[in-house]
């Protein structure tokens, strides 16, 4: 009947619409692939293929469940892609990024972790930003990464960002907030313990004791002058409770037959869970990571044959710590004793 609406879809093409004239009888229907689907079409090594058809071991992770406030998209594969080993060696900003492992340690030395290719070309996860992740393919067996010969002996991670669609502009903006905080923390001893153990360790070695028992029981009492008698604990006197993180995307998608674009911009500010003293207000003394990202995916249609991409990418990076690293505060920390001032 007429107006009436017909709905094509195939899998790995864009679903298309077509309303019914009553003065026609034939129509030529021509439907969009769309090579990007991953949930019916996967990503391999040189081109796309139909999930159904697909032998080798290829995983997918799905480019919404990397969208979490994170400061790299390595600290997000941990637990979200059966296989991967990752591990984390630090919580400093800047320098919390996961390394992580396809198919295990296979080689040893350098070129052990896997291949990562961003666009076709060789990247780092750690300065991509994950809001302009369009799709996120990993490579597992030897069927699958054959095509790159040794570079692909430990896996192949294929990424490629977001581009541009016909259509009028479209703009997005996203702000993330998060609280980061130590996940476990050693347990010290306070000042009456210390002073007991220090007596015990002292007499053990044939001297006399330090404290007298008047002074333990100040100690232990916790009322004594706390100039003579401290009882400090020096990791909440120089670390806090929780760090903030920030994080900030805004991207403009559109474009014409002729060319479509994609621009992004993205910034992350990471805060160290140190203290601030009251004389330092002027000049943050603290760790801090602060990271910015721009992308610009330009594509053209030159003619019916030729057609152009054009990618542009960089990251600044501002990283603030301590010459002697952050491990030796933490270490002063744990070793000072927590009756000394």
């Amino acid at each position: 009947p007429a107006n009436t609406v017909l709905v094509f879809t195939y899998i790995g093409y864009a679903p298309q619409e077509l309303v019914v004239n009553g003065n026609k009888t034939k129509q030529k229907i021509a439907l969009k692939e769309i090579v990007n689907e991953t949930d019916e079409v996967v990503i391999v090594g040189r081109g796309t293929q139909r999930k159904i058809s697909v032998v080798g071991a290829v995983t997918n992770v799905k480019a919404s469940d990397l969208q979490v406030p994170s400061s790299s998209v390595t600290n997000m594969l941990g637990g979200r892609v059966p296989g991967i080993i990752a591990v984390t060696r630090s919580g400093e900003p800047g320098n919390d990024f996961s390394e992580f492992w396809i198919r295990g340690i296979s080689t040893f030395g350098a070129g052990a972790s896997a291949l990562v290719l961003i666009d076709g070309v060789e990247g780092d996860l750690n300065i991509l930003d994950p809001a302009d992740i369009e799709s996120f393919t990993i490579l597992k067996d030897a069927s699958s990464t054959a095509v790159y010969g040794v570079r692909g002996a430990n896996g192949v991670v294929l990424v490629t960002t977001r581009r541009g669609a016909v259509g009028k502009p479209v703009i997005s903006f996203s702000a993330d907030f998060g609280l980061q905080s130590p996940s476990s923390m050693p347990e010290l001893v306070g000042a009456y313990d210390m002073a007991v153990l220090t007596n015990e360790a002292l007499v053990n070695n044939g001297q006399s004791p330090k404290y007298s028992q008047d002074q333990l029981n100040i100690y232990k009492s916790g009322g004594g002058n706390p100039f003579l008698y401290p009882d400090i604990d020096w990791f909440d006197e120089v670390l806090k409770k929780n760090a903030y993180m920030q994080q900030y995307n805004a991207s403009i998608t559109g474009g014409s037959e002729k060319m479509q674009y994609f621009v992004s911009a993205n910034v992350l500010r990471q805060e160290g869970i140190f203290r601030r003293g009251a004389y330092n207000d002027n000049y943050s003394t603290n760790v801090s990571y602060t990271k910015y990202n721009f992308r610009s995916n330009l594509d053209f249609q030159l003619n019916n044959v030729i057609s152009a991409k054009l990618t542009l990418a960089g990251v600044i990076g501002d990283k603030r710590r301590p010459s002697s690293g952050v491990n030796s505060i933490f270490e002063r920390a744990r070793v000072a004793s927590p009756n000394v001032t």
